[in-house]
């Protein structure tokens, strides 16, 4: 995954419970978001 220079990545997750990558650049812009292959079923909530 190439991560680009001066840039931040943060993993969010929704409300869902899907996860969304987000990538920013040196202005704090959101750059692109991608989204994770979550496999449902590994956590257990509550």
């Amino acid at each position: 995954m190439p991560i680009p220079k001066g840039g931040r990545v943060r993993v969010k997750t929704t409300k869902s419970g899907k996860r969304i990558r987000l990538t920013f650049n040196k202005r704090g812009k959101v750059v692109e978001t991608k989204r994770l292959k979550v496999k449902i079923g590994r956590k257990t909530r509550g």
